[in-house]
């Protein structure tokens, strides 16, 4: 990479967040470029996410890639009863926790997803009042993840972020005249007897306030799962319609 990034920005990066940068050769191997940065994100995800920018994404026109991981990996506060199709109590300590919607049943799933996603819904959700209610829960174990990476630039420009991928103005990261081509995304969240594990490279369950007997939620048919930071931000976000055999 003949790119030379500015003092300024290296410093902004290097020392709050720990920013790592390498020299790769776009214009002469693109491929090997790309080969090289899947192969970082391949790692920094522990194998989850292995090809983070797919075939096209980088090409010999490419200056820069930026890129950012996340991978956390929470074990059960409560602990694991085994039963046949390996269901358990989930629990999550510290800044995460595991939101789980069930709808009364597959029939009203359709409706369901497209209410809880319409804008400021969610928000509604985890604004309303929640109550601490022993619980016996059972979900299957199961894995989301994405097919391919997903492309957000029209997103993006949708939202109104424009000039970035137009007539941007990065003097601050580099003194060549430098645009963003592609932003690129993918995730996973995998629950099982140990967890859950999440990766990134996005009906209310009202509870029984009664401390006669715990409630039962059976996730025995299709629910909405998201893990949700400091109870108001949705890291992920997806939904599981058949679990994993």
């Amino acid at each position: 990479m003949s790119q030379i990034l500015t003092s300024i920005y290296l410093h902004s990066c290097l020392f709050p967040i720990k920013f790592l940068h390498s020299k790769v050769d776009f214009r002469h191997n693109h491929e090997a470029a790309r080969g090289e940065i899947n192969h970082w994100a391949s790692n920094a995800t522990h194998q989850r996410i292995k090809e983070l920018f797919p075939q096209g994404t980088i090409d010999q026109d490419t200056r820069l890639v930026l890129g950012n991981a996340v991978f956390f990996k929470v074990i059960s506060a409560t602990g694991v009863e085994w039963f046949p199709f390996s269901s358990l109590p989930i629990s999550f300590c510290f800044r995460f926790e595991l939101l789980m919607m069930l709808p009364k049943s597959n029939e009203e799933f359709p409706a369901f997803v497209e209410a809880i996603t319409k804008p400021g819904e969610l928000e509604k959700v985890l604004e309303s009042p929640f109550y601490d209610q022993m619980a016996h829960v059972m979900i299957p174990r199961f894995k989301l993840s994405m097919l391919r990476s997903l492309n957000l630039k029209n997103t993006l420009k949708s939202m109104g972020v424009t000039h970035l991928f137009e007539n941007a103005d990065l003097r601050k990261i580099s003194d060549d005249p430098l645009f963003v081509s592609d932003v690129v995304h993918q995730a996973v969240l995998e629950v099982n007897e140990a967890g859950a594990v999440a990766t990134g490279a996005t009906g209310v369950g009202i509870a029984n306030r009664s401390l006669l007997r715990p409630i039962v939620f059976n996730a025995n048919h299709a629910f909405v799962v998201a893990v949700i930071v400091d109870k108001k931000y949705p890291l992920f976000m997806g939904h599981v319609t058949v679990a994993e055999e």
